[in-house]
């Protein structure tokens, strides 16, 4: 019994034998299948499913696609035992090589019948640094576990995302590791491993840090926008991808990218301050730098009402229906009142405008607060004893209105204090509606400044101070006129000026007489007749 090409034929009669040649064969043997028909990566045993391979041990030797069996063992006409050999490919092919038999060494094979299995990342993990660790520069390393990735370097290869791993290292059967290569987040980021022809894939959470803000530059600006500044900080990706901010809650009118360390945002208009700045990279948002940009504080700069701008104001506000309702309507200009109505509020002398609208950045309306009954309200009624008989408070500008940043200018409102109409004199009132014409005579009662040698004229609502003849000065500070060395005495030719506080006098000289004073027609200075009694001279005898 063998297994073999075909066998000759012989007949013996007596001593005779007849034979014939190629006469007849067992049929030749057929691999039908292998089983199982997959193996893990380090390989076991597989059976080789047959059909007349003959009834005894011919021998034999399997292989696995181009891998010899580690051993190879006959267990019937129908079965071949082969423990495979380790491997990493697709479909193979099973075959048995013929050591016995003729013609010995012919290979009887079936195609695709066999596979290792696939690398297998169900259930497997990416292992990362610590958050942190992960720029966007890559350079970091992750390890990938799974099964199946062979007992042998099969020149294996990993991506993250759509980037090839800077490198990557076979460990084990169930373990690679990946230099992570640059790049950004992305919302379906998976890990991809081929090994071996074969390829899996495990979808992961984002590879790479967040980004990162130290700094914004300029950290403050107007209201209206639409200015750059500059955020440093790291982790902006090493390329441009799809990059978005806010300042505040207000998305940035457009993001530059720089570089990995520097990104630009074109500031959007708002108002208030102590905002925070997000920078978002792909798919992944910072944290945001807190409390880092704020829009420049309102600004007050002019009041105009229907008496025009405040530097051409005439005369203060005068009381009657203003004061008790505040109808008069004040257009206050600045800065940084916002691009759009965010509600400001205004207030005058801290007590907020009876209603306020807004025009524009620049421009808001106020409709003026009442003072309030004499002596009571919000408003320093204290102000009308002064000789001014008016109340100028602060004018601020609030925006948003509720909470948001406070002027700090000084330009001021006018409120003219209660008077009798037409008068302009400042009232003092005993009751409410009791209103009194009162003006305070400072130059009787001794509250005025003027200087000893002036005159104190009162005035109402206040008082006027001129230097008497004789000084000069503001009527505050006077100075003895020395009449004599100004030459505005009037005394006589022949008299002599002395100079005297606030004055001058006159006395002739001697061989003279009379008063010494220049027009004094009745008795200027006269010659004196010393002939009367002796020889008379000019001003003297001989």
């Amino acid at each position: 019994f063998r297994v073999g090409p075909p066998l000759p034929l012989a007949v013996t009669v007596g001593q005779q034998v007849g034979t014939v040649d190629g006469a007849g064969s067992y049929s030749p043997p057929v691999l039908i299948s292998v089983s199982p028909p997959t193996n893990p990566t380090a390989g076991g045993e597989v059976y080789f499913r047959t059909e007349n391979l003959g009834s005894f041990d011919a021998t034999f030797s399997a292989r696995v696609g181009r891998t010899a069996c580690r051993l190879t063992e006959w267990r019937s006409d129908t079965s071949v035992q082969c423990n495979a050999a380790h491997g990493m490919r697709g479909d193979f092919e099973g075959a048995l090589v013929l050591s016995v038999g003729a013609p010995a060494g012919a290979m009887i094979t079936v195609t695709e019948a066999f596979s290792y299995h696939a690398v297998n990342l169900t259930g497997g993990a990416v292992t990362l640094p610590d958050v942190g660790s992960l720029p966007t520069l890559g350079g970091f390393t992750g390890t990938l576990t799974g099964a199946n990735f062979g007992h042998d370097d099969y020149t294996l290869a990993i991506r993250a995302g759509g980037s090839a791993c800077d490198a990557t290292f076979w460990a084990s059967d169930t373990s690679a590791t990946c230099t992570v290569a640059s790049g950004v987040a992305s919302r379906s980021l998976s890990m991809v491993l081929t090994h071996g022809g074969l390829m899996a894939t495990l979808a992961t959470a984002a590879v790479y840090d967040a980004p990162v803000l130290s700094q914004i530059d300029p950290s403050n600006g107007p209201t209206t926008g639409a200015f750059n500044a500059t955020i440093r900080g790291s982790n902006f990706g090493p390329y441009d991808s799809t990059l978005s901010g806010t300042i505040g809650v207000t998305f940035c009118g457009g993001v530059l990218w720089v570089s990995d360390v520097e990104v630009v945002c074109t500031v959007p208009a708002g108002v208030n301050a102590s905002l925070d700045a997000v920078v978002v990279v792909a798919v992944q948002e910072g944290l945001p730098l807190e409390a880092s940009f704020s829009y420049d504080l309102p600004v007050v700069s002019e009041l105009e009402s229907s008496q025009g701008l405040s530097g051409t104001w005439a005369t203060p506000y005068w009381g009657g229906d203003y004061l008790a309702t505040g109808v008069d309507l004040v257009t206050i200009t600045g800065t940084g009142f916002g691009a759009s109505d965010y509600t400001p509020a205004a207030f005058v002398g801290g007590v907020a405008c009876a209603s306020t609208n807004y025009v524009s950045d620049t421009s808001i309306e106020c409709d003026v607060p009442a003072v309030g009954t004499w002596g009571t309200g919000s408003f320093d009624l204290a102000q009308c004893e002064t000789n001014d008989c008016a109340m100028q408070h602060v004018v601020t500008v609030q925006v948003p209105g509720n909470s948001g940043q406070m002027s700090v200018d000084n330009t001021s409102f006018v409120y003219g204090c209660p008077c009798e109409a037409g008068s302009g004199w400042c009232l003092d009132g005993s009751s409410a509606n009791d209103w009194l014409c009162k003006d305070v005579d400072e130059c009787s009662n001794g509250d005025h400044n003027c200087h000893v040698n002036s005159n104190c004229t009162n005035t109402f609502g206040s008082f006027t101070c001129a230097c008497e003849t004789g000084y000069s000065g503001d009527g505050v500070n006077c100075t003895n006129d020395d009449e004599c060395t100004l030459t505005t005495h009037n005394c006589h030719a022949q008299a002599t000026c002395t100079d005297t506080a606030g004055s001058f006098s006159c006395e002739c000289n001697a061989g003279y007489v009379s008063s010494g004073i220049a027009d004094d027609t009745v008795a200027p200075c006269l010659n004196y007749d010393e002939c009367s009694l002796h020889d008379d001279t000019a001003g003297s005898f001989s």
